[in-house]
């Protein structure tokens, strides 16, 4: 069994570790993330992870000469966006937010199933069934969020998308049950034929905490969205941090400093934006254009036919586990 960084000891630091931290910070703390006593909490959420960990893809485009000029998108994207996200935010600045957030939980969820593809390349075995309840483990929360009582709506969102419907809440949560019960006996049986497959669990099984908790358990806004964007964050910055190193030919202490500085220096930006149309919608429009092209080149980065997806993908030196 091979894993991303050579060991399960930085896989786990990198992938997992992160998000089941700030899930327990999340309970322990709770409240208003700007508040004093969140401070560090906020820096690591907002300088890294919320919007820091886009800018790390810079090395793998511009920054990168060979896939500099591969496609159209790098130059034509942001001239695009930029004009129409500064129209959304003047025309319906609500409307603008509901469309960000729904787009930020397509590229988290491409994301982490992209990293279980990963290691199923790695373990050189493709599971249908892997695939199926990872959809069904990541989806089925965020449908049951949407009929659950508005207790932690947030500033992001309003009802548009929200129904208070206790009776679908509990018919979901009894079939979410279910199926994460199912999940658990599927890779009971897979152990007995032989197929101890941990890494792949692993990409599984921690995103589906994090989402079950956002959607289910989560008491407020804040409680509900730290473990999900902190091991989001960290995951990308980890595995491009693999990328750099590989397409780039540098060592890997290198590939990650630069992935963390870049990351720590250009992140945070938002924290100090105020959402205000008439004051700073050109400076804001302008960030979102970042966040938007992060998505965008992200859906070509990192598929199996991009031209450099035999050089990242490869085995990992480093031991093999059973």
């Amino acid at each position: 069994m091979r894993w991303i960084f050579s060991s399960f000891a930085q896989d786990f630091a990198w992938l997992y570790f992160p998000g089941l931290l700030f899930l327990v910070i999340a309970l322990l703390g709770g409240g208003d993330l700007l508040s004093p006593r969140m401070a560090f909490t906020a820096i690591v959420f907002a300088q890294l992870c919320d919007s820091g960990h886009i800018y790390v893809t810079a090395w793998r485009t511009y920054l990168h000469a060979p896939e500099r000029f591969r496609l159209k998108r790098y130059v034509a994207a942001p001239l695009i966006m930029f004009p129409l996200i500064y129209l959304l935010v003047r025309w319906d600045f609500a409307f603008f937010q509901h469309l960000a957030i729904y787009l930020l939980l397509i590229h988290s969820f491409r994301q982490t199933y992209g990293q279980m593809r990963w290691y199923e390349k790695l373990n050189g075995r493709w599971h249908k069934g892997s695939t199926v309840f990872f959809y069904f483990l990541l989806l089925c929360p965020l449908l049951m969020y949407h009929f659950r009582a508005p207790v932690f709506l947030g500033p992001i969102a309003t009802d548009t998308f929200h129904w208070d419907v206790p009776r679908i809440y509990r018919a979901l949560l009894t079939v979410y049950i279910l199926g994460a019960a199912a999940w658990v006996a599927y890779e009971v049986r897979l152990s007995l034929q032989g197929s101890h497959e941990w890494n792949r669990r692993l990409a599984i099984g921690v995103p589906a905490v994090l989402y079950a908790f956002a959607a289910i358990g989560a008491k407020d806004y804040w409680q509900a969205l730290l473990p999900l964007t902190v091991n989001h964050g960290f995951s990308y910055i980890g595995m491009s941090s693999v990328a750099i190193e590989r397409v780039h030919a540098r060592r890997r202490g290198y590939a990650v400093a630069l992935s963390l500085l870049t990351a720590a220096a250009l992140g945070g930006l938002l924290l100090y934006i105020r959402p205000d149309p008439t004051l700073v919608s050109p400076l804001y429009s302008l960030m979102m254009t970042v966040i938007f092209c992060h998505y965008l080149f992200d859906a070509s980065l990192w598929t199996s036919r991009h031209p450099e997806a035999k050089l990242i993908y490869s085995p990992a030196p480093g031991r093999i586990s059973a």
